[in-house]
């Protein structure tokens, strides 16, 4: 606990000096910033430290600002990424059961829509499962992934098409997918426009992009909400700028928890005009951006929300004696309405995690 960064890499075994370097705003190209966090997550849940979030007063998009150079990025995704937020560098056998299940879920909602099968990538797959209910159905699928571990785990264990790589250093043919599938992997990438470029490139024109996103309703600790692991926060309205600026015409946006997780938001665009910051622009005068005031000022007040539930959580915890299996099955069975976990593989490892991040909350407030 309140390790800096730098503290923290050397900690896990990032000993090279990366060199942190400030950059305009992703979305707007704005260059004025304040300050909306100055301490969060800087490693596994219940690690907090100086964590630089900022926001630009131009359009209201927030990102982590000065950030590490790319080699960081590289290095920290291939050596340390799976260890420090799953546990274990090999993708557990309940991760790829999870993958299995909310490919199946996402594939359920794409076809409410005018999807014809054929060429699919999963931009960020790890291990890469979530392609596996696509395949089935006769979709042709590849994966890329900057972490080995997934990706070897994906090639050899599952026998997928999985590559090792970053959106940024993709170089698929031209306009080679009819999808593009990125379940949370554009918060991680190290360099958004050159990204995008690379989906844009890389899709069909009126091919189909699914992007995922951590919602701006946080419904948990805001601090754990803002990470080292995530180099942006999307709102609808900075989302809707951004597939503006790439030509993308948005055909749905919903809250609805698709593949069973609460708290992300989804947008499914179709490729159709030309890239132009101009567009924009355009959109920024006529009112489509956000308050980052008011935004900050809601962090603020949600953590106390927060707060007062991890007590209640905690309260819990020593009533049942720390048996996390019962209270596990309790607040599933929802006899605990003021308590929400998040499963992503076992719902015991869901409560622990929650009862580190309310004990984080209640130790490390927020403050201007």
């Amino acid at each position: 606990m309140g390790k800096t960064m730098n503290e923290y890499f050397k900690s896990i075994g990032m000993t090279s000096d990366y060199k942190l370097s400030s950059i305009p705003c992703e979305v707007c190209d704005g260059k004025d910033f304040i300050d909306v966090l100055k301490k969060a997550r800087i490693g596994g849940s219940g690690v907090y430290g100086d964590l630089p979030v900022k926001g630009c007063k131009r359009c209201g998009y927030i990102m982590i600002n000065p950030r590490y150079e790319k080699q960081f990025y590289i290095d920290y995704y291939r050596r340390a990424y799976r260890k420090v937020t799953h546990g274990s560098a090999k993708p557990k056998v309940e991760y790829i059961e999870n993958q299995k299940y909310r490919g199946k879920k996402i594939l359920d909602y794409l076809n409410k829509f005018s999807t014809n099968i054929g060429d699919m990538l999963d931009l960020g797959c790890g291990a890469g499962a979530t392609m596996l209910p696509f395949m089935e159905t006769g979709w042709r699928c590849v994966g890329i992934d900057p972490d080995e571990v997934s990706v070897e785990t994906g090639t050899k264990d599952l026998g997928l098409n999985v590559r090792l790589g970053e959106a940024e250093s993709m170089d698929f043919a031209d306009g080679m997918f009819d999808l593009i599938v990125c379940l949370g992997t554009m918060e991680h990438c190290y360099d958004l426009n050159v990204s995008m470029r690379a989906v844009k490139r890389a899709l069909k024109n009126n091919g189909i992009f699914l992007m995922r996103n951590r919602a701006e309703h946080v419904w948990g600790s805001v601090i754990e909400y803002f990470s080292n692991n995530h180099y942006r926060y999307f709102t609808s309205s900075t989302l809707k700028l951004l597939m503006a600026r790439y030509g993308f015409e948005i055909e749905d946006i919903t809250y609805d928890p698709i593949e069973g997780i609460p708290g992300e938001f989804y947008v499914l665009a179709r490729s159709r005009e030309e890239v132009s910051v101009d567009r924009v622009n355009k959109k920024i005068l006529g009112g489509l951006k956000d308050d980052i005031l008011e935004r900050k000022k809601y962090f603020k007040d949600r953590q106390g929300e927060f707060i007062e539930k991890s007590k209640y959580l905690l309260r819990l915890v020593e009533e049942k004696k720390h048996n996390y299996a019962l209270l596990a099955e309790e607040i599933r069975s929802g006899k605990h309405t003021g308590v929400t976990i998040m499963v992503e593989g076992s719902a015991v490892d869901a409560v622990k995690r929650a009862v580190i991040e309310a004990r984080g909350a209640l130790e490390n407030p927020i403050v201007d």
